[in-house]
């Protein structure tokens, strides 16, 4: 009995974590946030890059690589949902983004978020060269606003660019992007 009393806190503190919701549950006839405000949103959410099992053809691409890539389009698609367009567009190849980015999806809600989820598959290269140069990152998002929910699926591209100085790193820029709000 002495042992019991002295695992029942640390049990009722684990079923306190394991029973929280970090996620606002929505009514499940209703996918629809409630109210919406013109700040930036109190919820992003970003799952870690999706892993890929079984062979591949980038077996010759080191994870990081591929994974920098990755965490390029995170780092991207946050900064434009808290309107860092800044930040967003010193991702592009040239430190801006074309006049037509392909993603203008986005940049034309600014202010209108309430919540997103971002989701991006693993890279997949779009040159012969190994490892790659050219990626493209499939992304699926998830967007609640005040007008409701709308789900956006597309691709970003990458180059690899290297760096102009031998000792030091290159890096992954965006070239493309290609985002359509699906269809229901």
């Amino acid at each position: 009995m002495p042992r019991l009393r002295s695992i029942l806190p640390i049990l009722l503190i684990a079923l306190g974590f394991a029973s929280c919701s970090c996620q606002k549950q929505g009514d499940a006839t209703n996918d629809r946030p409630e109210t919406g405000s013109a700040s930036p949103p109190s919820r992003v959410e970003t799952p870690p890059p999706a892993t890929q099992t079984g062979p591949t053809d980038q077996s010759a691409a080191p994870a990081d690589y591929l994974s920098d890539a990755a965490k390029l389009i995170q780092t991207y698609l946050n900064a434009m949902v808290v309107q860092d367009t800044g930040k967003a567009d010193a991702l592009w190849s040239g430190g801006k983004p074309p006049p037509d980015p392909g993603d203008d999806l986005l940049r034309k809600r600014k202010g209108e978020f309430v919540s997103v989820r971002i989701m991006n598959d693993v890279p997949l290269p779009v040159d012969e060269q190994s490892p790659p140069q050219l990626l493209e990152v499939p992304v699926r998002l998830r967007i609640e606003t005040a007008q409701g929910l709308q789900r956006v699926h597309g691709s970003y591209r990458l180059r690899f660019k290297p760096a102009e100085n031998p000792s030091a790193e290159g890096k992954w820029e965006i070239i493309s992007a290609s985002l359509q709000p699906e269809l229901r």
